[in-house]
């Protein structure tokens, strides 16, 4: 579905809308469906913010190239419509440097995905959530994920909403690793099955005690994310949000969906029938008034 069609499905009554909200719900119920998605590794211990990443992100998706200078890079840079992965260098309580690298987590069950009521999200077979045409500027995805990934196009005139999509479509479903990864001079970041990553990430903790928290971001929190994270320091002292729990976006959003349902079928013939008895009232009005 386009905009046009969407457009003609919402001219056609209220019911089109909800039409498309079923596409979400019926995609909150099958994203279980993922057998072993890929996923990265970041070890922020290990990357020196050289910025490559950013610069691969870039250009291999038409972006203007990221601002490296260090009056921008000194600052805590947010994620754009333009810039899908920055790196931002952290100051800890302690005075120690920690560099982390954000993009779109790709979360294994997405809330983008399930709030968005056209499903102009896809999350392919492999985990990477992307975004499609249908899309007609609700941005109810930025106000569903947790992690404040998806960006609207403001200062265009037909906008799109941007974040990155794994490579997947130019890279990873080639067998490729995402660009940022083929970059990364220290190995900071590492591509692979997602349950493999975990195994590593957990035995990075226990071969290197003092080095890490043992916590591996990503592993549970909002049901799972196919990016995880390993950090020398608390994980809320370096821009994460240290409480996100590990129920999953979606299932917040289920009951109230079928909820929705409900109303699709009850509300419209309640209206039908209060406008009949109204018009009725009004013919008896108008007719004892001419007697």
């Amino acid at each position: 579905m386009d905009r046009r069609s969407f457009l003609k499905l919402m001219v056609a009554g209220p019911s089109g809308l909800i039409l498309g909200a079923r596409s979400g719900t019926a995609l909150a119920d099958e994203l279980d469906r993922l057998a072993d998605p890929v996923g990265v590794l970041v070890d922020t211990q290990r990357c020196i913010a050289c910025l490559k990443c950013e610069t691969a992100c870039a250009e291999i998706n038409g972006l203007p190239a990221p601002d490296h200078s260090k009056a921008a890079t000194e600052q805590l840079r947010p994620m754009t419509d333009k810039a899908y992965t920055v790196v931002n260098r952290h100051r800890t309580a302690t005075g120690k440097r920690v560099n982390v690298k954000t993009q779109c987590m790709h979360c294994l069950k997405p809330g983008c995905a399930s709030a968005c009521p056209v499903g102009a999200f896809e999350q392919t077979k492999d985990g990477a959530v992307l975004w499609q045409t249908q899309c007609f500027g609700c941005r109810y995805c930025m106000v569903a994920c947790p992690f404040d990934v998806p960006k609207f196009e403001y200062d265009t005139p037909v906008p799109e909403i941007k974040k990155c999509t794994f490579c997947y479509e130019k890279r990873v479903s080639q067998g490729l690793e995402p660009a940022c990864v083929s970059v990364c001079p220290v190995e900071a970041l590492k591509f692979g099955k997602r349950s493999e990553l975990l195994k590593e990430a957990h035995a990075r903790i226990q071969q290197n005690p003092g080095v890490y928290v043992d916590r591996v971001f990503g592993e549970e929190e909002v049901g799972g994310t196919c990016w995880l994270y390993l950090s020398p320091v608390d994980f809320g002292e370096i821009g994460f949000k240290p409480d996100m729990g590990t129920k999953d976006i979606p299932a917040y959003g289920k009951p109230f969906m079928k909820a929705v349902h409900a109303i699709d079928f009850v509300v419209p013939p309640v209206l039908l029938g209060m406008g009949w008895i109204v018009r009725r009232r009004q013919r008896k009005n108008s007719e004892n008034s001419e007697g």
